[in-house]
């Protein structure tokens, strides 16, 4: 009984920390402003890195950079890719419709919406 109650007890441990992993990694994300805006221009349709780039004004190269960074994070998706000229274009879309961050004093809470074919409900 003891060994099981211990292997629970380092499932739990590992849970926790995986968690704390995930919200250090959202943070900070969210902490950059090339990221915001990226993950915030791609929450409700797919757009290449160029399209980033001309819409908010970020040279080309630290878009390429910040979404590597955000899918290695597992924050945007690889989601279709075109062809224009002969050349394929991949397509980046959130993985994250909305985060809601509560921060006080003892607590630090972070929800996360994922960005799926939400229903209404999911909201409200």
């Amino acid at each position: 009984m003891d060994g099981a109650n211990n292997g629970k007890m380092q499932e739990e441990r590992y849970a926790i920390d995986e968690r704390r992993q995930v919200v250090d990694k959202i943070l900070n994300a969210l902490a950059d402003k090339y990221n915001r805006l990226i993950l915030t221009s791609t929450i409700d349709e797919p757009k290449s890195a160029l399209q980033i780039s001309k819409e908010h004004g970020i040279p080309a190269s630290t878009v390429y950079r910040k979404l590597h960074m955000l899918e290695k994070d597992g924050l945007i998706k690889v989601d279709g890719s075109v062809i224009d000229n002969g050349k394929r274009y991949y397509l980046y879309k959130s993985n994250i419709k909305a985060i809601n961050i509560i921060f006080t004093m003892n607590t630090l809470k972070v929800d996360v919406i994922l960005n799926k074919d939400m229903k209404r409900s999911a909201y409200w």
